[in-house]
């Protein structure tokens, strides 16, 4: 347990959510990055103890707060590329969003009570990958622009899986990973929606609870 009250110390802002650490100069970031949920993911807190429960709750709901989006969560928050020294594009920052991340806050948030949430966030995601294969001959990209939910991003290098050079028939392995766990975490309404193309709520809820 030690190891991970130490990670944990260096770590997480109490009451908020996870940062990266720079050992070197002994500095906790302060740039929210929709990886920081992976401690609930892994399970970091005990859920049965009710002081962690609180804790992991009070990061699943700063990380709704901060990431969500139209389709998902984004990779990094808006705030914190506006504070950034650099306001350059990288594709691993708002407003793009990618599979792995989706996946990893499903998982964590379920661990600690938040279905409702996971869900939530699983309909948005899901809804654009088929919204996208729908109306682009069935494009499955390796990320999607979050706030608009479209496929059509070039940042860096583009996007791979959109252009017809580089159009793999059997999809992109994380997107559809993320399709075959998302379908999980879905009610049989919400798959019944998504059956139909309903499109994800416009006004964000951005709630650890619905």
């Amino acid at each position: 347990m030690r190891p991970v009250r130490g990670f944990e110390g260096r770590r997480h802002d109490p009451g908020r959510i996870f940062f990266d650490y720079d050992f070197i100069n002994r500095k906790r970031s302060t740039y929210i990055s929709a990886t920081s949920v992976w401690p609930l993911w892994a399970k970091m807190f005990d859920p049965d103890n009710p002081t962690d429960m609180k804790r992991a709750q009070r990061v699943a709901a700063f990380a709704c707060e901060q990431l969500e989006q139209f389709a998902g969560l984004s990779a990094t928050a808006k705030a914190s590329i506006a504070a950034a020294r650099r306001q350059d594009a990288r594709r691993w920052d708002y407003p793009y969003g990618w599979a792995p991340h989706q996946m990893l806050a499903w998982q964590g948030f379920k661990n600690y009570g938040g279905e409702a949430a996971a869900g939530r966030l699983a309909y948005r995601w899901l809804y654009c990958i088929v919204k996208n294969a729908h109306d682009y001959n069935g494009v499955i990209p390796e990320k999607y622009n979050v706030v608009t939910g479209l496929h059509d991003v070039f940042v860096e290098y583009g996007n791979v899986g959109t252009k017809f050079s580089c159009l793999a028939p059997e999809g992109f392995g994380w997107m559809n990973a993320s399709f075959e766990m998302g379908m999980n975490f879905l009610s049989p309404a919400g798959l019944a929606d998504l059956r139909a193309l309903k499109p994800p709520p416009g006004r964000l809820v951005r709630k650890w609870v619905n």
